[in-house]
């Protein structure tokens, strides 16, 4: 990672947990994504509450927009999914500290999926292909990555 991403990594970060103790904390899935739900023409259900946390709204929405607007590969998809995505993200972030909030849980929920990847065997892959790794880069870019519509 180069110097500058590095030190937007570390003022993303920092910057999340300066303002997670000031905003109302709510249980989230950690994980919130289709695959974790029962439908029936409506979600009936949630299961795998395995990365279950107390904290900001924006741990859950940060995962929501990605699942809306990343294909599997990693790369930014416009849909109708993403623009609800975004929408619903926007009317329910913090009013002030949501952007931070925002982009640092996508940061750290990238950063616990590029651990994930690490752990396979995957010796055909470079490992700036994994999703992760091409999402974090993204992230840290000036423009926000998949985020860049919330980060005003």
């Amino acid at each position: 990672m180069s110097g500058p991403r590095r030190s937007r990594l570390h003022a993303v970060v920092e910057g999340y947990f300066r303002a997670a103790p000031l905003v109302e904390q709510c249980v989230n899935h950690g994980d919130l994504a289709l695959m974790n739900a029962l439908w029936d023409g409506e979600v009936t259900a949630v299961l795998d509450f395995e990365f279950a946390v107390l904290g900001p709204v924006e741990i859950d929405l940060c995962r929501l927009v990605c699942e809306a607007r990343v294909s599997d590969d990693g790369r930014r998809v416009d849909s109708e999914a993403g623009a609800a995505a975004l929408e619903i993200a926007a009317r329910h972030m913090h009013p002030v500290h949501g952007p931070a909030l925002i982009q640092g849980a996508a940061i750290l929920d990238q950063l616990r999926d590029l651990d994930i990847w690490l752990a396979q065997d995957s010796p055909d892959e470079r490992a700036e292909d994994w999703r992760p790794s091409r999402l974090l880069t993204d992230l840290l870019d000036a423009e926000g990555g998949y985020l860049a519509p919330l980060l005003g």
